[in-house]
């Protein structure tokens, strides 16, 4: 499976164990855990074993709706609390997720139950028309979302009981975002509510995976294996790529797959080039579809 993400810093175990050591200082009941995603952090149970550690807990099983997927589940890793204890660790558990969007890291003073409920929370969300969609909270291009996106409410009830969310994100690096410990969190025993969006919000969660679909749409093809750009590189032009088409009003799904596709292969940044330019104009004018004038444009030597 292809994934648009860097692999982690080399500094990020040190920033981790610091980070935990900061969290204990000001309150010293917190539990630690690590949430993998197990649809993309494959055998990961069995990992846990080979390592001697606790088993992780699906957040899924048991759930009304959600426990055949158990083992596929997002799940939660309980992890030493003691600085000396928890730093062996890190190493193997980062080398296993690394290179995967699959990471993150929860601090609270509740026990594991009481997170998987209250991480139930956002296991789906619900548009503006009312439809429920399943949301992968384990995946870190996903969850959480980016800053100032959620209402003080909706933030409130993602991520009450929780103190600290230390995703690693998209380029290997680590985000904390403050939680909302003063809130309860959601009661085990209570029935799941879904997490309400607007239609707003529900169509830019769709605009975030865009340049993933299309990549892994390129993925699955032979000429992937010709691209000298790493994962996140590529990404990070899907991206770029986006934003010009975005701009110049080009929306069909097709012309925005082969221009990333194009602006991969080309050497250098292809918006520079005086024929791209024009083609991308002249697309933007609907005189032709943008695959067309690609066609036209003489990609010089690497």
């Amino acid at each position: 499976m292809f994934f648009a993400v860097a692999q982690y810093h080399p500094q990020l175990a040190a920033q981790v164990l610091l980070t935990w050591q900061d969290c204990l200082a000001r309150k010293p009941d917190l539990h630690f855990y690590a949430l993998i995603d197990c649809l993309m952090g494959e055998e990961f149970p069995e990992f846990c074993s080979a390592q001697g550690w606790p088993a992780p807990l699906s957040v899924y099983a048991g759930q009304i709706g959600f426990d055949n997927a158990r083992h596929v589940s997002p799940s939660l890793l309980s992890l030493p609390g003691a600085p000396a204890l928890l730093k062996p660790v890190l190493p193997p558990l980062l080398a296993r997720c690394s290179g995967k969007p699959t990471l993150a890291f929860l601090v609270s003073t509740h026990p594991v139950e009481v997170v998987k409920a209250q991480l139930m929370r956002v296991a789906s969300i619900t548009d503006g028309d009312g439809e429920s969609w399943v949301l992968r909270f384990g995946d870190a291009r996903v969850w959480p979302p980016p800053s100032g996106w959620l209402t003080a409410e909706q933030h409130d009830h993602a991520f009450a009981g929780i103190d600290a969310w230390m995703a690693v994100n998209r380029h290997g690096q680590l985000r904390i975002l403050d939680g909302r410990p003063d809130i309860a969190p959601a009661d085990p025993d209570d029935f799941v509510r879904d997490f309400r969006v607007t239609e707003q919000q529900f169509a830019q969660m769709i605009g975030w995976s865009e340049a993933d679909a299309h990549l892994a749409r390129l993925a699955r093809t032979s000429e992937h294996a010709e691209l000298t750009r790493s994962p996140i590189e590529q990404y990070d032009t899907a991206r770029q790529c986006l934003a010009t088409l975005d701009r110049l009003a080009i929306d069909a799904d097709q012309d925005r797959y082969q221009y990333i596709r194009f602006a991969l292969f080309f050497p250098g940044d292809c918006e520079r080039h005086p024929a791209v330019a024009n083609a991308l104009l002249m697309a933007s004018q609907k005189q032709a579809d943008l695959p067309t004038l690609l066609e036209g444009v003489t990609v010089p030597a690497a």
